[in-house]
């Protein structure tokens, strides 16, 4: 319990700073899909704060 109790304050630490999520902007390919499915997901960043997911599943 004290392990998940330091984690999350790690976790809360680390967010206070200005986090960037820019690795995820771009298409991207899901490679834990169930055999012969395939889910593309494309990430957007709106603005500083906001990034949206639109995916494809065939």
């Amino acid at each position: 319990m004290k392990q998940l109790a330091l984690l999350s304050m790690v976790l809360f630490a680390s967010c206070q700073q200005a986090a960037t999520f820019d690795f995820l902007v771009g298409e991207w390919t899901r490679t834990n899909e169930e055999a012969g499915k395939q889910t593309l997901e494309s990430w957007v960043k709106r603005n500083d704060s906001t990034y949206v997911l639109y995916f494809q599943s065939s």
